[in-house]
């Protein structure tokens, strides 16, 4: 008799759903996230969330795009230079990468308009 060979065990393995344990540690992670982050924002009451955060970094840079682009100063692949701003001199904006052009003039168009 010749013996059997051995054949190796396959195991079934089991399709990736997730577990009523699983899926409550998933909320309790992200209820604790959101608390902490209402805490540290302070914005825990319906109130708060009118006013707006505070604005920092690029922020200024792009609230001047889109305030340009509501007075068609800033017009997507065109020559950025603004006159318009209040500042003693143009702004001149062909040296900075801007990216989302598209968007940013989009935003300015809603601005002024009734939306």
């Amino acid at each position: 008799m010749v013996p059997k060979a051995n054949k190796p065990s396959r195991r079934v393995q089991k399709a990736s759903i997730l577990q009523p344990a699983t899926l409550g540690r998933i909320f309790l992670i992200s209820l604790i996230v959101c608390v902490v982050t209402g805490i540290v924002r302070d914005r825990l009451s319906p109130s708060t969330w009118s006013v707006p955060l505070q604005y920092e970094g690029d922020t200024f840079e792009q609230l001047g795009w889109i305030k340009a682009a509501s007075q068609f100063d800033y017009i997507p692949f065109a020559s950025k230079i603004n006159h318009r701003l209040g500042a003693p001199y143009a702004a001149n904006w062909n040296d900075y990468p801007i990216y989302e052009e598209i968007l940013t003039f989009v935003l300015g168009w809603q601005r002024d308009g009734s939306a």
